[in-house]
């Protein structure tokens, strides 16, 4: 019998970012919260500065949030602050659902469109030319440094738990 509580996990347990799998984990977490950061913060930049219309005045604020959101990761990293890596589980967690939500609307848009296959195509042939930014790709390498993010939470959570108990044992 454990000699205190840990909670389950609600996440699966991962290993360090692929990118960054040379580092311990919270050099690891820091980096790849950089590269996302950077990822999420490109297009909203070139969207503000060459007045591009890709993303509308919600989309910005939601972009912009997100950004916040991993400068309070960063710290949260950096300091083992416990507050600000949940305010991540949560507001990155809105930010996925929203974007899966989008995705499969779009589908369902162009699914149920009367010019499906001329979007179609059109889409795959631009996606063949230039080939250069892929939604979907997008998203699953959001999911992905979500899990793994929180992995490394948790982790810290249950360090800390521990560390908790035998101090005050």
């Amino acid at each position: 019998m454990a000699l205190f509580k840990i909670n389950k996990r609600q996440f699966p347990k991962m290993r360090k970012c692929l990118c960054c799998f040379c580092f311990s984990s919270k050099i690891s977490a820091y980096i790849s919260t950089i590269f996302m950061m950077i990822f999420i913060t490109y297009p909203l930049i070139r969207n503000i500065l060459f007045h591009e219309d890709s993303y509308t005045l919600i989309d910005q604020f939601i972009q912009t949030l997100i950004i916040i959101c991993l400068v309070y990761l960063l710290n949260g990293i950096i300091k083992d602050n416990i507050y600000h890596m949940e305010l991540f589980k949560i507001i990155f967690l809105i930010y996925l659902i929203y974007s899966v939500i989008l995705v499969i609307f779009d589908f369902f848009k162009y699914f149920y469109s009367n010019t499906y296959l001329e979007v179609m195509f059109n889409q795959y042939k631009e996606y063949f030319k230039n080939n250069d930014d892929s939604y979907n790709e997008e998203e699953l390498n959001e999911i992905y440094y979500y899990f793994v993010t929180v992995s490394y939470i948790e982790d810290i959570e249950e360090s800390k738990k521990k560390i908790d108990y035998y101090r005050n044992a």
